[in-house]
C-alpha cells in the first residue's frame, strides 16, 4: 500500500562543473521554504568545497542546522563527480542535536534517554577504529543508522558527525544485505590475515565447491562477484545474523580463500550468494516489513544508504522500488563505503530510515 505524506521535507539536486553554481542553483530552489536543519551530499569532485558550499548555504538560508559529508556518489542517479544533493525541512526545535567527534553522546547530553534516540551517523570510512566508535555509538542510542563516506571533511567533523532525533521523532529503520545463504555454516578451522585455509577441517576451496555446487565447481572464476562471505555475528537467521564481506581471491592449488575480513579459526562462516535478482528481493522484504510497521502514518523524508557496490543493476532500480512500495516520498541517498545499522558496520548493504510524522 501506498502511504500518505504530510509536512514533508523538500529534497533537491543539481549537478554542475562549478561548485558555485551547484549551490546556488540548489539554494534557489529551497528559497522561502520552511526549514530549521539541512541534511547535505557533495560527490568528491566538490570535496575540496564542502565548507564553502555550507558556508554559503548558511549566509544565504536561515537554516543553521547542517548535517551531511562528501559522498562517493548519489543513489538512484548515473555518477557525477560534481554534485551536490540538499534536503531541508523541520524538525521539532529542542528534539534534536547535531553532533561530530568521537563520543556523539557528550554532544546529546540534554536530549534526555538517549537509549530511546535515534542517530543518524557518517563516519570516515579511512579511520581505523570507525567499527569500535559504531558499536559504542549502537550502545548510546537506541536506534542508529548511516553510513561511511569519503575520507576528507564532512559538514562538522573528519570522524564522526550526524545528528540526534529524540523519541518525539519517530523514525523507522531497515536494511537489507540482499543475499541468499547457501549450504550450512561452517567453522573455521585455518586461518591467518584474512586468508582461510581450511573449513571443518578440510581444504576451504573444497568446502566452497561443496555448498556452491556443480556450476562453481566447474570453474571458480564464476564465484566472482556472485559468492560473497558471510560471517555470522548473531544466532537466527535473518538478514543481519550475518555480515556480508566480498570474496578477494582463490587459490585452487592450496585451497584457499582469500576474505575481505579476517574471520579467525573457531568462528563460524556461511557462503552465500547475490545477483541482482537476490538484491532485489531482499530489497522487496525490507521494503514490504517498512511498509507494515508504518501502520498508516505519514513519511516525512527518507534517508538512504547504499554500498557502492551496484547491487541493484540499473540506476535508479532501488528508488523505483522504493517509490512503488512506499509512494513519491522525499528521499535523499548516497553511495557508501560501510553501511551503519543498530551498532554494526556492514560491508555491502542497502539500509533505509524513515521519517515519520510526530504526533502520528
Amino acid at each position: 500500500m501506498k502511504l500518505a505524506v504530510a509536512s514533508p521535507f523538500t529534497v533537491v539536486r543539481t549537478d554542475s562543473p562549478h561548485w558555485g553554481l551547484a549551490a546556488k542553483a540548489c539554494r534557489e530552489q529551497i528559497l522561502g521554504i520552511p526549514a530549521n536543519i539541512g541534511f547535505l551530499y557533495v560527490t568528491e569532485g566538490f570535496g575540496e568545497n564542502l565548507s564553502s558550499i555550507l558556508t554559503f548555504l548558511r549566509g544565504t538560508t536561515s537554516i543553521r542546522h547542517w548535517v551531511g559529508a562528501v559522498v562517493p556518489g548519489f543513489c538512484g542517479a548515473e555518477s557525477s563527480e560534481n554534485g551536490v544533493s540538499l534536503m531541508v525541512g523541520m524538525l521539532p526545535e529542542g528534539a534534536f542535536r547535531c553532533f561530530e567527534g568521537a563520543d556523539p553522546a557528550a554532544s546529546c547530553a540534554d536530549l534526555g534517554a538517549l537509549s530511546s534516540c535515534f542517530g543518524l551517523l557518517y563516519g570516515n570510512a579511512q579511520t581505523a577504529s570507525m567499527a569500535e566508535l559504531v558499536a559504542s555509538a549502537g550502545k548510546t542510542f537506541g536506534d542508529l543508522a548511516g553510513g561511511l563516506v569519503s575520507s576528507g571533511p564532512q559538514v562538522r567533523s573528519e570522524i564522526l558527525s550526524g545528528v540526534a532525533m529524540a523519541s518525539a521523532i519517530p523514525v523507522l529503520t531497515g536494511i537489507t544485505q540482499g543475499c541468499t545463504p547457501i549450504g550450512r555454516s561452517r567453522v573455521v578451522t585455518a586461518a591467518q590475515d584474512g586468508i582461510v585455509m581450511g573449513l571443518d577441517d578440510r581444504p576451504a576451496v573444497e568446502v566452497l565447491k561443496e555448498d556452491a555446487g556443480d556450476l562453481i565447481a566447474r570453474s571458480l572464476k564464476r564465484a566472482a562477484g556472485y559468492i560473497h562471505i558471510g560471517l555470522p555475528t548473531m544466532a537466527g537467521a535473518s538478514d543481519t545474523s550475518y555480515m556480508v564481506r566480498e570474496l578477494i581471491g582463490i587459490d585452487p592449488r592450496r585451497g584457499w580463500l582469500a576474505v575481505a575480513g579476517r574471520p579467525a579459526v573457531g568462528e563460524p562462516l556461511q557462503f552465500v550468494c547475490r545477483d541482482p535478482n537476490t538484491a532485489r528481493a531482499g530489497l522487496a522484504r525490507m521494503l514490504e516489513d517498512l511498509s507494515q510497521r508504518c501502520r498508516g502514518r505519514a513519511i516525512r523524508a527518507a534517508f538512504y544508504t547504499a554500498s557502492i557496490g551496484h547491487m541493484f543493476g540499473a540506476a535508479g532500480e532501488e528508488t523505483a522500488m522504493i517509490d512503488a512500495v512506499l509512494g513519491k516520498i522525499p528521499l535523499i541517498g548516497c553511495l557508501s563505503r560501510g553501511e551503519i545499522f543498530k551498532g554494526r558496520v556492514f560491508g555491502q548493504a542497502a539500509g533505509l530510515s524513515l521519517l515519520l510524522e510526530p504526533g502520528s
